[in-house]
């Protein structure tokens, strides 16, 4: 959950090498969208048991698939509600997994293969070992996490697991795959319930993608501030002097759970019953705020509404189904589901204020809160995001808007918040109708977006995956009498409603009009500034004689640090230093200027670092032109630079 968007300036890190400049900007080229193939097989097979049908259809298709090299591990098959089996072949490099590299087959209620998706990277030039050892990059981990994260205690970073795995970093950002890379997954949780995960190159060190793991039964536990003592659990009545906002917290959790039990046959968030917990005024760093944590939903004083109780909880249902990764494109599907499940959450109980919530929307201030997120946050002047209508709140409704984030700065994880509202408009749209054309109903939308959900999206599904998989959730599920959406209890009872095709042909023009299957041609490629490679020195005939040189391996005697505030009250001091956790693996160490990540642009902030070296002495009499080299490397956003400047 996110109070509102905005474009924080991303923290920027300047390395100095005999003036040397760095930035700790993940720079990548874009190139075509991601597309997860689907192939349709009606055809039917007299084997019966699918794990068997399957390998037989990857043997008799292992020509066909895209990477021969791959080799397979199977996981557990899932069952959806019409009694159709999902059954998926995990891509590994021998030993190793391929992030995000599957073949997944979907079986009709007979027993046979009615879909195939195919989602395989390509194995080539990748190394089978490692050149680093895990712990060689515990120093380089984190020092990361102190720029991620410079609010936090850095004494108290947990390192959980470490694996290798073979990670294409373009896909996160929804490109094609190009390059994949032998890489060490470093999973860190914090004292304070951040966590992520850091994905490092075996073979230089070089950080390829930071991934956060939270989102800034039945058995439920609330915990209050920093305690590590539950104040209720679910067999308890509830104390009377509980506020509203505990009070939310116990109600809407316990109405997530009957959802998603009752209408999709989810125990608990994980499938198995897995017990809810979750926090009271929660002394986060950016409150009011909300989120999840991987283990825990994190509420701060006067948060805690039907909605956002239920949006926290869905990024839990996520992690544990599609597992969608919380950045770019994928990461604007996971906030989207999260805000839809808060919003059906809240559309279908009688708490909070209702007003107009039976209404359809015509208009950003009709004063209905159907479709509004929050409007009972008051701490955060809720609502916050509009699904019905998105650019009431500056969020993009189709992929040509100019509200689209294409996030230059990477200050919200590629968009994630403001780009939601594609998908959000979506649903919305697909519920109540446009006004002339009606709705499929809560009912029926829900099951479709549950059944992408938890059967054909995955960590770096894009907008255009998506709506293959509603299409796909729509051939599942037509004709079936789909069970009820209930709050108030597990029972499973059936609605009467059946999805016709009438709905088909309403549900592929909401997805024409968000533009989810269209290429996105509006934002700019992230591509390296300058050349990669540095140039030829060039003599022009002389020969060389260095004059001064400088390292700083014996640090850096003589040279001076200075810097000018805009604003001296308010400047957080800060000046170059001595570091010996360089870029792409390097050795040695070199100068380095940090620069705090505040949030949106700080105009408090604005200010000059500068370094100077101590005099360099040039022979007397001399004729030839001199020549200044340095080693750098340099990522710049709107506003920033850097100058170099020498005088005689």
């Amino acid at each position: 959950m996110q109070r509102k968007k905005g474009n924080p300036k991303k923290e920027i890190t300047r390395w100095f090498h005999f003036l040397l400049c760095f930035s700790m900007l993940v720079l990548g080229t874009t190139t075509t969208q991601a597309q997860t193939a689907v192939r349709s097989y009606p055809k039917k097979t007299d084997e019966t048991a699918p794990l068997r049908v399957a390998k037989r259809w990857i043997s008799q298709h292992q020509d066909q698939l895209v990477y021969q090299a791959s080799s397979f591990r199977w996981q557990e098959p899932t069952t959806d509600i019409a009694g159709q089996i999902h059954l998926t072949a995990q891509q590994y490099y021998g030993e190793i997994p391929v992030f995000d590299g599957f073949v997944r087959f979907h079986f009709g209620a007979d027993g046979n293969i009615q879909r195939v998706q195919e989602h395989l990277l390509p194995l080539t030039d990748i190394p089978t070992e490692p050149l680093l050892s895990a712990d060689q990059l515990l120093g380089r981990a984190l020092a990361a996490l102190r720029e991620c994260y410079p609010w936090l205690d850095p004494q108290k970073w947990q390192l959980r697991s470490t694996e290798l795995v073979v990670l294409h970093p373009q896909i996160i950002r929804a490109q094609a795959a190009r390059q994949g890379f032998l890489a060490y997954a470093q999973h860190w949780e914090h004292h304070s319930g951040s966590a992520g995960t850091l994905y490092w190159d075996s073979q230089t060190g070089k950080l390829l993608a930071y991934l956060q793991n939270h989102c800034e039964l039945f058995r439920h536990q609330l915990y209050e501030g920093r305690s590590f003592r539950p104040i209720w659990n679910n067999s308890q009545e509830i104390p009377a002097d509980f506020d509203q906002w505990k009070r939310w917290q116990i109600s809407a959790t316990q109405q997530t759970y009957n959802l998603f039990y009752s209408a999709f046959g989810r125990n608990s968030y994980d499938g198995q019953g897995a017990s809810y917990r979750s926090r009271a005024n929660a002394e986060l760093s950016n409150c009011p705020n909300a989120r999840w944590t991987g283990t825990e939903a994190q509420f701060c004083p006067g948060v805690s509404s039907d909605d956002v109780v239920a949006h926290e909880w869905g990024h839990a249902y996520t992690q544990y189904t599609s597992e969608l990764t919380y950045a770019w494109q994928s990461g604007a599907i996971n906030e989207a589901y999260s805000d839809i499940w808060g919003e059906v959450v809240d559309l279908l109980n009688t708490e909070g204020n209702d007003q107009g919530e039976e209404l359809v929307r015509t208009a950003c201030d009709d004063d209905g809160l159907r479709w509004k997120i929050a409007e009972d946050a008051t701490v955060i002047n809720g609502p916050i995001r509009d699904l019905w209508a998105p650019n009431c709140h500056a969020d993009p409704a189709s992929i040509d808007d100019p509200y689209y984030d294409c996030d230059p700065d990477e200050s919200d994880a590629g968009g994630v918040h403001s780009n939601s509202g594609l998908v959000n408009r979506t649903f919305a749209r697909l519920v109540d109708g446009d006004g002339s054309q009606a709705g499929l109903g809560l009912t029926k939308a829900a099951h479709l977006f549950w059944h992408a959900q938890a059967h054909y999206l995955s960590r770096t599904s894009d907008f255009r995956t998506l709506a293959a998989a509603l299409k796909a959730a729509y051939t599942d599920l037509q004709g079936l009498d789909l069970p009820q959406l209930r709050l108030s209890d597990t029972l499973r009872q059936a609605s009467g409603e059946r999805l016709q095709y009438a709905d088909s042909l309403w549900l592929a023009q909401v997805l024409l009009q968000a533009g989810l299957e269209r290429e996105l041609t509006h934002c700019p490629n992230y591509a390296p500034l300058l050349s990669q490679n540095a140039p030829a020195i060039c003599l022009d005939g002389y020969a060389e004689h260095i004059i001064f040189s400088e390292d700083f391996e014996q640090g850096w005697p003589g040279w001076q640090a200075t810097a000018e505030a805009r604003f001296p009250a308010q400047w957080q001091t800060r000046h170059w230093m001595l570091a010996d956790f360089l870029p792409a693996g390097k050795s040695g160490q070199a100068l380095f200027a940090p620069v705090p990540n505040n949030g949106p642009r700080d105009p408090n902030q604005c200010g000059l670092l500068r370094i100077e070296s101590p005099t360099i002495y040039l022979p007397p009499g001399l004729a030839s032109p001199f020549q200044l080299r340095f080693r750098h490397y340099i990522a710049l956003e709107p506003g920033d630079g850097g100058r170099l400047s020498y005088r005689r």
